[in-house]
């Protein structure tokens, strides 16, 4: 019995206990970014800062997912992925509030990848 639980255990570590799988698609933590998520989208070049934003705008039953995962990343780095590469992990002080977020600093050819997953349906 405790050798099957150990078995277990070792491969729900290996596969991720039930985590999305996020080797595709456009994520932050565990949230699939996807147009029925998404109200606007806006990018621009931050002048005072050098570096380029993209303003996303939830819908507000999105915001509530997204404020609802955050949760279990406060204190920790909330992965923003793009096929499965991490492209950004801003540390969280606090459940992120409100319907919207802005991503700074994010290098251009992965905001075009992660807009164009933004645009599909989900």
């Amino acid at each position: 019995m405790i050798r099957s639980l150990l078995m277990l255990a070792g491969a729900c570590l290996a596969s991720g206990c039930g985590a999305p799988d996020r080797s595709s698609g456009a994520w932050i933590g565990d949230m699939r970014i996807c147009a029925d998520k998404i109200e606007t989208t806006r990018q621009r070049f931050d002048r005072s800062q050098g570096l380029d934003t993209l303003r996303i705008g939830f819908t507000p039953e999105a915001a509530v997912e997204l404020r609802a995962m955050s949760e279990d990343y406060v204190d920790e780095q909330l992965p923003v992925i793009v096929n499965g590469g991490e492209i950004a992990a801003p540390k969280l002080v606090e459940p992120l509030e409100g319907t919207g977020i802005d991503l700074v600093g994010i290098r251009p050819e992965h905001l075009v990848d992660f807009l164009a997953y933004a645009k599909r349906p989900c």
